[in-house]
């Protein structure tokens, strides 16, 4: 008696499985984009205070020169294409690119603007 208890037990169980949908094919959302990078976050206040100590250093002791028109225009544009940017800060070092552009002594923190463009 207690074996057809326990297996009426077992009975009723999966058959409430059965009923619950859980077994039910589950439809997959839509895939909106094929890849969708992450945004690209700005690094801590602490580190663009830094980064943006260094540079205004440097560019006090290069004797506050900065670049050409031409070149300042030609870093804009390499900075506009750039997946680091974002809004006018660069994602890298935390800079503003417009500031960062005009200063002869700055670097791109990937490497983007040629060597020719320091002049």
């Amino acid at each position: 008696m207690v074996i057809t208890l326990f297996s009426k037990k077992i009975k009723n169980i999966s058959i409430m499985a059965k009923d619950c949908g859980c077994n039910k094919k589950k439809k997959t959302p839509e895939v909106r984009e094929q890849y969708k990078p992450e945004e690209a976050s700005l690094p801590s206040l602490t580190t663009r205070a830094f980064n943006f100590a260094k540079s205004a250093t440097n560019y006090v002791r290069s004797g506050m020169e900065n670049v050409t028109g031409d070149v300042y225009n030609t870093r804009l544009k390499i900075c506009n294409d750039c997946p680091f940017r974002k809004d006018s800060t660069c994602t890298k070092c935390g800079c503003f690119i417009e500031v960062k552009a005009k200063w002869k002594v700055s670097e791109c923190p990937e490497k983007r603007w040629p060597e020719v463009l320091k002049n």
